[in-house]
């Protein structure tokens, strides 16, 4: 992942999203009195999301939903080769990449030195290398920042409990996603040593940080980071109708991306996007008042869990 590397595309999406808040009640209710104390309590959070998140994946439940994703990570992988190539092919004829350009370049504009340790300022070159960006980890975390400054401005408690919630979810999926990588240790297709990649498993903690794209393909931790920001997002402005189609859009952009560059395997998808698209289910489904609705989700609109064995659905009121 390149360090420190923002497109202006991202600060048009930060200040997309500072409009998307409204004065309301707090986040967690027993993060206390401040809705702001969840941005330093979120890595706690997501360690007590755990137990839930392995019920999210109980086969003995979800068998359905995980035998979809096997089956479609299955399907995938027979045709991993051809996709790739096709889809490079493809940039290549749109001019997207080319011999001497793998769609990653970036130039760097700033290197400042934080604590000892180098954080280079990159903007990108080419359209692959922007959509590369929508999956970048920290455009996350630029994007929570945005919503927390927003919350300080305008005393505004749902901007600060959705930045915390997308904090948490990334958190909860990087728990899941990293040991995976280390289990299965699948080559990146640009560094692949046959069709398909080599798959390298259980390689240790120091054998990954020592040659990472060597083993870290499979699943997709950038497409799990932008599904479980995605799905925060539309989570908690459901009266936004434009987040999700705008969020599904950035997801295949950057699915393409990855193709294109050589970062991921049409079948490291699958996974990832069930990782993500579960973490920001558990955290959200948290941040609510016991057996009501989420507070602060204005505009009529509530998250309403039923007791009764029906699940979690949305309800839409009007006032008159």
């Amino acid at each position: 992942m390149p360090a420190a590397t923002r497109t202006p595309l991202t600060i048009a999406l930060i200040l997309s999203l500072l409009s998307l808040g409204a004065p309301t009640s707090a986040a967690r209710a027993e993060d206390g009195d401040s809705p702001y104390w969840g941005l330093l309590t979120f890595p706690y959070h997501a360690a007590t999301d755990l137990p839930d998140f392995f019920a999210a994946i109980d086969p003995r439940e979800h068998w359905q939903g995980e035998l979809g994703v096997t089956a479609l990570t299955l399907g995938l992988y027979y045709e991993d080769q051809k996709i790739i190539d096709g889809s490079q092919r493809f940039a290549r004829h749109a001019h997207l990449i080319s011999r001497h350009d793998d769609g990653r370049q970036t130039d760097q504009v700033a290197k400042p030195v934080i604590f000892g340790i180098g954080a280079p300022l990159n903007i990108p070159k080419t359209p692959n290398t922007i959509m590369y960006y929508f999956g970048d980890g920290l455009t996350s975390f630029l994007i929570a920042g945005g919503l927390s400054v927003y919350s300080l401005a305008a005393g505004d408690a749902r901007s600060i409990g959705v930045a915390t919630q997308m904090l948490e979810a990334i958190t909860l999926a990087g728990a899941f996603v990293l040991p995976l990588k280390m289990a299965t240790g699948r080559e990146s297709p640009f560094r692949h040593s046959k069709d398909r990649g080599e798959w390298r498993g259980f390689v240790g903690f120091k054998n990954y940080l020592a040659d990472v794209s060597k083993h870290d393909a499979y699943p997709s931790g950038h497409i799990a980071t932008l599904m479980a920001t995605v799905r925060v997002l539309g989570d908690n402005y459901v009266e936004k109708s434009w987040l999700l189609p705008v969020g599904y859009t950035a997801m295949g952009l950057l699915m393409f991306a990855m193709l294109n560059n050589g970062e991921h395997w049409a079948s490291d998808y699958p996974l990832g996007i069930a990782i993500g698209y579960t973490a920001a289910g558990v955290v959200t489904s948290h941040n609510r008042a016991p057996g009501a609705s989420a507070s602060w989700l204005d505009h009529g609109v509530s998250l309403i869990h039923s007791d009764d064995g029906r699940g979690t659905g949305i309800q839409k009121t009007w006032e008159f």
